[in-house]
């Protein structure tokens, strides 16, 4: 956490020395996906067992044009992001378990780094994107067995192990961003998608 907070100290320092700087503050829902390749060999009839996590975002951004007439602007932000995934398999009359559900969520603090194209008058319309580093903030995971009877069995873990060694949640992600949308007087409203590329986490169990 020193490191991000060092980053943040001088992405603030960074922005704040321009004239023409406007911030903004940022929030909104989001779906989030993890994407998994691994060698199991049953893995195609699992995988649609997994779902998105509906979360939430909220942060600051700033808005430097990069000259005084420019239509370029430069989006350097904090944004903290929940992102992770859900699973639950239900099972037949047969078995005597009849459900298994189990959650990955894991927080990041995000810093993208845009640039973004405004164009038009009083409404203007934007289109964008840049990388962006993320750093682990906090996270959970579940895991939950239902029988016939009722709830079996509940594991729940918020002190998620974090390092570069298996099982283990990596500290620093990064990715891309691309944004469009459009902005009237001091108000914004954008669409907004990402993508991790680096792995954050490592199983032990199998290769992936």
């Amino acid at each position: 956490m020193r490191k991000l907070a060092l980053i943040i100290a001088v992405l603030l320092s960074f922005i704040s020395s321009f004239a023409q700087l406007r911030v903004a503050i940022v929030a909104g829902g989001h779906q989030s996906t993890v994407k998994e390749n691994n060698n199991l060999p049953n893995w195609n009839d699992i995988k649609g067992f997994y779902s998105g996590r509906a979360g939430f975002h909220g942060g600051f951004i700033a808005d430097i044009p990069l000259s005084l007439k420019s239509k370029l602007y430069f989006q350097p932000g904090v944004i903290f992001q929940t992102k992770g995934r859900k699973f639950s398999q239900t099972f037949d009359t047969t078995s005597t378990i009849t459900q298994q559900k189990a959650t990955q969520f894991v927080n990041y603090v995000d810093i993208p780094l845009n640039l973004v194209l405004k164009f038009g008058n009083k409404t203007k319309f934007i289109i964008g994107g840049g990388p962006y580093a993320g750093f682990f903030y906090t996270g959970k995971e579940t895991f939950q067995t239902f029988t016939r009877t009722g709830l079996q069995q509940s594991i729940e873990n918020e002190d998620l192990p974090v390092g570069k060694g298996d099982d283990q949640y990596r500290t620093f992600n990064f990715g891309a961003n691309a944004l469009a949308g459009v902005e009237f007087g001091r108000v914004f409203l954008t669409a907004n998608y990402s993508v991790g590329l680096n792995d954050f986490y490592q199983t032990a169990a199998y290769e992936g």
